[in-house]
């Protein structure tokens, strides 16, 4: 009777053809492209589009026009507008700033210490937001509530608008922006509570901020989740670029990007600086940016390493490097 081979602790495999005993036979898996997270990703602002077009369609015997839109979200807008004014308006003007380009990317401007990568794809979705923004307010030329209504009808907070570029809410459209882009670019893990409780709080924090702009007067409700669904698919294509052409930000973690992203976010910081003195109802949210600016700055021309880990227990990757080029 034949002897069987002492294995020991390896583990050799039997395959026809193949002597027992010999060494492993690494069996490789084929590599599948994992479009199932980006597909999750997109997946939402498009069921939000389609949700909102239902609405009005439905309420508008499905004809789309300018004055059927705002028409039906009269009395929604009234009334959201009646319920917010219960808060203080500072808090208001507080948070819509938030939605307010500038501001963000210097209040955001701290990433480029822990996760520059995120810093980048912020940066990265910046201009498709503004295209995308700038484009259907265009076309739809939607009138803003202070246009067609009333103002004695509803509160208005800060500068009066009544142009016709109410659809969709440039500050829902910048907000979602950058959280969809910090979110997407930062490697969330579904399985870890920790990462669900960061989802949460970012979105809920958008989403407060797109509600300020029916709060101040300044868009119709349906404007909100349009800004919403389209921040979104600008902050995933933020994330997507950052992803795919990170070897664009190397200069950055080199001494002389370093320069150079410090004094550009200097620039940016002096110039709102100048803005924080004229708007004084939204003063906390405009010198927090400020210091943010200040501090990401000075750590840009002193600091000597390029990333620093993050203070707090995260496994979110902070290097824009660590992914390979597809």
């Amino acid at each position: 009777m034949r002897d069987r081979p002492e294995l020991g602790n390896s583990t050799a495999l039997t395959v026809p053809g193949v002597m027992l005993g010999a060494p492993p036979i690494a069996v490789i898996q084929p590599s599948t492209p994992q479009t199932a997270p980006w597909l999750a990703w997109i997946s939402v602002p498009i069921l939000v589009i389609l949700l909102v077009s239902l609405i009005v369609g439905s309420l508008n015997e499905w004809e789309f026009y300018q004055a059927g839109y705002w028409s039906i979200q009269r009395d929604w807008f009234l009334a959201l507008n009646t319920a917010f004014s219960a808060w203080p308006a500072q808090v208001w003007s507080n948070l819509t700033e938030l939605g307010s380009g500038e501001v963000l990317i210097l209040l955001l401007a701290p990433l480029l210490i822990w996760y520059p990568r995120s810093w980048a794809a912020v940066l990265l979705a910046a201009p498709v937001a503004a295209i995308l923004s700038a484009t259907i307010k265009s076309l739809a030329a939607v009138p803003r509530p202070a246009a067609v209504l009333d103002q004695h009808l509803f509160t208005v907070i800060g500068n009066t608008l009544s142009g016709h570029h109410s659809f969709p809410s440039g500050h829902s459209i910048t907000v979602f922006t950058a959280a969809i882009a910090f979110l997407a670019s930062s490697k969330l893990r579904p399985r870890r509570w920790q990462h669900w409780l960061l989802l949460v709080t970012v979105v809920c924090i958008a989403m407060i901020v797109c509600l300020s702009r029916v709060a101040v007067g300044a868009h119709w409700p349906l404007d909100l989740p349009i800004g919403a669904a389209i921040g979104w698919i600008a902050g995933l294509s933020g994330a997507r670029l950052a992803r795919r052409y990170s070897e664009l930000w190397r200069w950055s973690q080199h001494p002389r990007g370093r320069y150079v992203l410090g004094a550009a976010l200097l620039c940016a910081t002096l110039s709102l600086i100048v803005v924080a003195q004229t708007i004084v109802y939204a003063a906390v949210t405009l010198w927090l940016s400020v210091i943010c600016g200040i501090v990401t700055s000075l750590w840009l021309f002193t600091c000597k390493s390029a990333v620093i880990s993050p203070p707090w227990n995260t496994d979110i990757d902070p290097s824009p490097f660590s992914d390979k080029q597809r």
